[in-house]
């Protein structure tokens, strides 16, 4: 028998007897719509809690008696003789010796206090809460002052309320006195490196240090029980409604696209006719820790669902995935007969009708499950793991069809549900989905950038620990990145702001990159990109340069915020912001000798860019003392990537300097130039107007020389007496020594000429 967990690097042997176990995945729910489906929300006291058999069925489940009750808001359910008293049917307990164990399903003790959000004693639910654990908040009390505080059912203490989000501390609260908190510190948690990235190479920013380490105390302020009712019900319960995830009837579809198009099938149907009977034992309990129990003999033989060859795919690449890192699944074809029959199956999707004909009970808020028949002993052999899938829920292997859509991806789903399938989660370890490490088994998040495609270097670790003595740990090399952290759940990864101007630096939060390999990575670096869709790669926008790790360990990850710079040419438009991750400097990961789907991510919120235009150059200057040309400057203009010159207001030029020289110029000749700064944006209006003038050519004169032959002579008299004549600059007389000097040239002019005095003589 094996068990490992996540607060340890060892294998830990158990002598304990085991129940069957059936692992329901929850979708993650908002407190919106934790308030929107709960029937009743109250705060509670447990009286008693007491096993037995449902029905004639071999399922146990516990009445929960409580008393000191305080509604919230809804009904209480008519469920107690005595008015004072309610009580609420959970599946899962004990009855003497005998157990069954169902994940999800939280277990209280008499004497705790309680918020739970509740449905109706009507509906017959395995786990009647909203979201399983997720609605149940503890109530602690101060020792010194008798206040009353909220945590999560995990112990996580409540700071903040949104109609999207409960803020909870990262550790566990083990007690209050004087409104301060003790925290119970998990020091012997999965080893994370949370120290900070070196500063890029040529970047202009200086990257962040991460927002938490693994060793920072809880800084923010617990809420008290009236501080967080006051604030349920101001941001939560007055929130307009929103749309729900979970569907209660109904018949679900399977969403494929082919070609660009969707088409909308029914589910196929499924061959269980019973799930069987219950190996009895006591059972454990270990909350909020990552784990796994049991093994199975391999090769683990899955039989695939009852669909076409054309729908086995989709299933093949999520068994092969785990494959990647030990060899521990066999495909099968299915025997056309389902349910306990020592055969590991891909059941398919089954309906509340089913399941009420063998337990009596509905999926609930389950959306899968994965039931698992094991030997007496608790974390011993696994003799058979079945998977089911909820038939009321509409379904799509496609990520950007789901993603904030009405159809659940099934490739996430399926991924959890293997892990429970070979010993995750299972046994000992209750389901509790507030872990604090990336994982499979996580909840469902619809608005969570997690494709399934590829699993998690917590599940990797586990795998290998559990299975390595009866097969080879394989050779891989692995590095993966994800848009968003885990802390009690997972968290977006998030960006400073939605709209930025191009060349702004653009601060992006708590980004994970995880060593899933078997060995150290050297030098593994990360580039982040913006592009317009989710398809990110290198040929999309960068954001200023890499950054890089020395190393990464084996079973390390990293949780990181990093400061990046937009280029300042980025064309405007709505972006996503993507990350690429590469194993060893910049040569992308190879796909014979490791795993590529988890290399690439997108944030989940897109963010603008606008690009505004540049404003007119200023300093506008143009020459007037240049031979034959004309020499235009200006300032620089930021965020300008070149300039238009124009000459009289026509477009003659353009340059990407501050400055022009104008050769097409006619002497004597004045013009007025204006400069336009331009980049991917548009154009500014027309600088002011500077006037240059242009210079015609000089030549060399002699005195006396009027025809300028270089000859003083008779030529040069009668020139005199001509009607034409030339008029220029006024030429000196240079006496004895006739040298000549640079002029510019008489050009021709009109005269008239006249005898004024008669004389005959002009």
């Amino acid at each position: 028998m094996r068990t490992v967990e996540s607060t340890g690097h060892m294998v830990l042997l158990w002598l304990m007897l085991a129940a069957t176990s059936v692992a329901a995945m929850e979708l993650a729910v908002t407190p919106v719509e934790l308030a929107q489906k709960a029937d009743w929300v109250f705060v509670g006291t447990v009286q008693n809690a007491e096993g037995r058999f449902a029905g004639s069925s071999n399922l146990i489940v516990t009445d929960y008696t409580f008393s000191d009750l305080e509604t919230v808001t809804g009904t209480r359910p008519a469920q107690s003789t005595d008015g004072v008293t309610y009580t609420m049917t959970v599946g899962g307990g004990h009855v003497g010796e005998r157990a069954v164990q169902i994940s999800g399903a939280p277990h209280f003790e008499v004497g705790q206090r309680l918020l739970l959000f509740v449905y109706g004693n009507d509906k017959k639910y395995l786990v009647p809460l909203v979201g399983g654990s997720q609605g149940v908040f503890r109530i602690i009390s101060d020792d010194a002052t008798d206040t009353e505080y909220v945590t999560d059912w995990m112990g996580h203490a409540v700071e903040s309320v949104s109609h999207d989000y409960f803020g909870v501390s990262r550790n566990r609260a083990e007690s209050i006195r004087n409104g301060a908190m003790s925290w119970e510190i998990d020091s012997g948690s999965l080893r994370t490196v949370l120290t900070n990235v070196p500063p890029d190479p040529g970047d202009e920013v200086q990257e962040a240090a991460p927002e938490f380490g693994v060793d920072q105390l809880d800084g923010g302020s617990p809420l008290t029980l009236d501080g967080f009712l006051d604030l349920f019900r101001t941001k939560v319960m007055n929130h307009a409604p929103v749309p729900g995830r979970i569907r209660r009837s109904g018949t679900g579809s399977l969403l494929e696209v082919e070609d660009g198009r969707e088409m909308r099938r029914p589910l196929p149907s499924s061959n269980l006719t019973m799930i069987g009977s219950v190996d009895w034992g006591a059972s454990g309990e270990k909350g909020g820790v990552l784990g796994a129990c049991g093994y199975h003999e391999l090769p683990i033989l899955m039989e695939y669902p009852p669909v076409g060859l054309r729908g086995l795919a989709p299933y093949a690449s999520s068994l092969f995935t785990w494959n990647r890192y030990m060899d521990i699944y066999t495909p099968q074809r299915n025997n056309n007969s389902d349910g306990p029959n020592r055969d590991n199956e891909i059941v398919g999707y089954v309906s509340n009708s089913e399941l009420r004909s063998i337990w009596g009970f509905s999926w609930g808020d389950g959306i899968a499950m994965c039931v698992t028949w094991r030997t007496t002993t608790e974390c011993g052999k696994i003799l058979e793991s079945d998977i089911l899938f909820n038939s009321h829920e509409d379904w799509s292997w496609n990520f950007e069809r789901t993603l904030d859509g009405d159809f659940i991806n099934l490739r996430p789903v399926f991924m959890h549900e293997l892990g429970h399938s070979w010993g995750e989660m299972v046994g000992k370890y209750r389901e509790t989905y507030d872990y604090d490490h990336p994982s499979v088994m996580h909840a469902y998040y619809g608005n969570v950038v997690e494709d399934g495609v590829g699993i998690h270097m917590a599940d990797a670790y586990l795998l290998r620990a559990i299975y390595d003595n009866q097969t080879p740990v394989r050779t891989i090399t692995d590095i993966g990145v994800e848009s968003y952290h885990a802390r009690g759940g997972l968290i977006n990864s998030t960006t400073n702001r939605t709209t930025y101007t191009a060349g702004e630096s653009i601060t992006i939060r708590n980004v994970t990159v995880e060593n899933l390999s078997n060995h150290t990575l050297k030098n593994p670096q990360i580039r982040f990109y913006l592009s317009k869709d989710r398809d990110i790669t290198a040929d999309d926008i960068q954001l200023g340069q890499y950054s890089r790790w020395d190393y990464l360990e084996q079973d390390q990850y990293s949780v990181h915020t990093y400061s990046k710079r937009i280029p300042a040419g980025t064309p405007p438009g709505t972006y996503y912001v993507g990350a690429i991750v590469t194993p060893s400097g910049s040569t992308p990961e190879s796909s014979s000798s490791g795993f590529t789907g988890n290399n690439a991510t997108s944030l989940h919120r897109a963010v603008s860019v606008t690009c505004p235009e540049p404003a007119a150059p200023a300093n506008v200057t143009a020459s007037t003392d240049q031979v034959m040309r004309i020499q235009i400057g200006w300032s620089s203009v930021s965020g300008a990537t070149g300039y238009k010159v124009l000459r009289n207001g026509v477009q003659i030029a353009t340059t990407t300097t501050t400055g022009y020289v104008d050769r097409q110029c006619d002497a004597n000749h004045t013009y007025g130039y204006t400069v336009v700064a331009n980049n991917a944006c548009g154009s500014s209006g027309e600088s002011t107007t500077a006037a240059g003038r242009c210079r015609p050519e000089q030549i060399t004169v002699w005195p006396g020389d009027m025809d300028n032959s270089g000859l003083v002579d008779i030529g040069d008299v009668y020139g005199l007496a001509q009607h034409w004549g030339t008029t220029g600059a006024a030429r000196q007389q240079r006496g004895l020594k006739w040298s000549g000097y640079m002029i510019e040239p008489w050009v021709e002019s009109a005269a008239t000429f006249a005898d004024a005095d008669g004389n005959g003589t002009v």
